[in-house]
């Protein structure tokens, strides 16, 4: 049989007529399969007359107070349940989603001051909701994050504003403040004026990836200057960094300062400026945009946060 021809046969076979079959051979009744589809008899029969001329076999035939399968409709009803299985399974199933049967490995990318704000209260979360899914952070960024996304092995970025290239949409979750750390030994004139915090050594955290920490862009378009002495890609390298060196100052995320993950190590330095604060984004693809799975994760991290302003709009595409 040529493809043109098989697709015409197909083309005239409603799937409607495949449910219909399947539950006169499962109820053995037309009555009764015309009342678990809510048919009335008459359109059952209508149905029959139509699938026999398809298959050109009776298909069922009267036997006491039911009716009984032909051996055509027996090797007919395997191929239909399986693929009315198939179709329940494969799409049905997945119009609803129960974090409670859900077991499943949930991957994320985020930078180490990402994992301190995020993970602790997503874990508890997830333990909860859904106690047989596992939690991985994925060590990638730039294209192969992009890849990621949109091939699903990453669920969501959490991160700075970032730009991809691809169909990323974002959600902003809050803005992150930031604020002078120094060891909490550390004798400084404070408030720090602009000019005495250009003066002193600063710890410097840069990734690997520079454009994905905006603080640098926005302390030079601000007009504050740094005289890097250390730098490393690691914020919580930060306080025992500046224990260690209590001549020195870091700008940190604000909220870093007081965690207990910094071991009292450090404490916020008194300035007479502020920093602008730097808008976090939750990312994920196009693709998995009405997933359901996608989209439950994504409430339970917008909860997390509570933002007001977390309209869904695509992310900025980067210019490679």
């Amino acid at each position: 049989m040529l493809r043109g021809e098989s697709h015409e046969i197909l083309r005239r076979l409603d799937l409607n007529l495949l449910v219909l079959f399947d539950a006169v051979l499962r109820f053995g009744s037309i009555t009764q399969a015309a009342d678990h589809l809510g048919m009335t008899q008459s359109a059952v029969s209508h149905a029959l007359k139509r699938l026999r001329e398809f298959f050109g076999d009776p298909l069922f035939v009267r036997s006491g107070k039911g009716v009984v399968p032909t051996s055509r409709a027996e090797d007919v009803g395997r191929s239909v349940n399986e693929m009315i299985e198939i179709l329940r399974n494969s799409i049905l199933m997945k119009t609803e989603f129960d974090p409670a049967d859900a077991n499943r490995e949930i991957t994320l990318f985020l930078h180490d001051y990402g994992e301190l704000v995020t993970l602790p209260s997503l874990a508890a979360v997830i333990r909860t909701a859904a106690p047989n899914c596992r939690i991985k952070v994925a060590p990638v960024s730039g294209e192969a994050l992009v890849r990621g996304l949109e091939e699903g092995w990453v669920d969501l970025a959490i991160s700075g504003p970032a730009t991809f290239s691809g169909e990323i949409l974002q959600q902003r979750l809050f803005d992150a403040d930031y604020a002078v750390a120094a060891s909490k030994h550390a004798q400084l004139d404070e408030p720090l004026s602009t000019d005495t915090f250009a003066a002193l050594d600063h710890v410097v955290v840069r990734p690997v990836r520079p454009d994905k920490l905006p603080i640098d862009a926005l302390l030079l378009r601000t007009g504050f200057a740094r005289r890097e002495t250390i730098v490393t890609p690691h914020t919580m390298a930060i306080p025992s960094l500046l224990a260690s060196n209590p001549d020195m100052i870091s700008v940190v995320p604000s909220a870093l300062i007081d965690d207990p993950a910094s071991g009292g190590l450090i404490r916020r330095v008194e300035t007479e400026f502020r920093f602008p604060s730097v808008p976090v984004f939750q990312f994920w693809h196009r693709r998995y945009h009405a997933d359901n799975f996608n989209v439950w994760l994504r409430g339970v991290v917008r909860a997390i946060f509570r933002s007001e302003n977390n309209q869904i709009v695509p992310a900025p595409v980067a210019l490679y």
